[in-house]
Formats: structure tokens, sequence, C-alpha cells
């Protein structure tokens, strides 16, 4: 919730690979977050319903953060630590992101911080990630990550040579 610029960045990032890339790559990225993706359901707890309604069915996963991790939800200490888990644990391309933007410390939740910093510090030592100092610099990093983890969604897929009328939709899952 913290990373609202960053989302809109996404968001435009998708609009001009589709732009660039949709006709000659014989795919379509659309975006899905638990805000635009969802609908009641009941039976689950919550996060099990967006994880099954959302995170399941995307081919690469977006996790951004800055101050803020999020709310328990009773199997991770946020539902965007769970996604991403899930997402890892299930071989999908996961693009982690960690802004060191300053922050107004007045406005940093001291407790949801220090959660972020040692999530970090897990998954320095588990994978790689990228950290970015201003939203211009999140832009240029993205755009070129992004292309890359399609290529490699496409190249699993074997779509490489799919005729143009072949749209294969890659659903692409942001959590913030």
């Amino acid at each position: 919730g913290d990373v609202i610029d960053e989302r809109g960045i996404a968001f435009e990032l998708v609009q001009e690979w589709n732009d660039l890339y949709t006709e000659s790559r014989a795919a379509t990225l659309q975006i899905k977050s638990w805000k635009n993706s969802t609908f009641p359901e009941f039976g689950d707890r919550p996060q099990a319903i967006i994880n099954r309604q959302v995170v399941d069915g995307c081919d690469i996963v977006i996790g951004i953060f800055w101050t803020r991790f999020g709310s328990h939800t009773g199997v991770a200490e946020s539902g965007t630590e769970e996604e991403l888990r899930r997402s890892i644990a299930s071989g999908k391309p996961v693009l982690l992101y960690f802004s060191d933007i300053p922050a107004n410390p007045s406005k940093i939740d001291a407790g949801q911080y220090h959660k972020v910093r040692a999530f970090r510090d897990e998954f320095r030592n588990t994978g790689l990630l990228w950290s970015y100092e201003t939203t211009d610099q999140f832009r240029g990093v993205l755009r070129r990550h992004l292309e890359r983890a399609v290529q490699q969604v496409l190249k699993r897929l074997r779509i490489e040579h799919v005729t143009p009328h072949a749209v294969v939709p890659s659903a692409l899952h942001i959590e913030t």
C-alpha cells in the first residue's frame, strides 16, 4: 500500500510491453491483483481464496516493498509474503524489489519496517532481489526485468514460434 507510484509504473510498463510486443510475441500480459481480480467467496481463509483466484494462475509475480510489510494471514506475516513464497515454491519467476527511497520517519511504522528489512535480508541470501533509489530507476530496471521474465516464461511454454493469430495471455501478479 505504500508503493503506489511503483504500482502505477508497473501498470504503464505492462501496457507498453503489450503495445510493443503482443503481435510479434503472440502473447499479451495481463495484470492481476487482489484488488482487481478477486470476487466474493467463502469457505476458506481470505488469503487462500486470493491465492486460488489470483496467484496460482499467474506466470510471473512482482513483489514491491518500501516500509510496509502487511498483515498476518494465519500462514505468513503478510499476504504478500505468502504469495511470494508460494510462487517461488512453484517455480514461477518472482521479481522482488525493495525501495531505498527516503521515507518520512514520522510516517514509518517501526514494526512493519523491521519485517520488511528481515524479509529482505532473508531473500538476499536465497535469491536475487533488486533495490532502487528513485522511481525512475525502478522504471528502468522493471522494464528490463519484465522483458527477461516474459522471455523465460515464453521459452518455458515453448511458444516462441506461435503463429501471430494465437495470442497466449500471460497473467502477471503485482503485490505491494
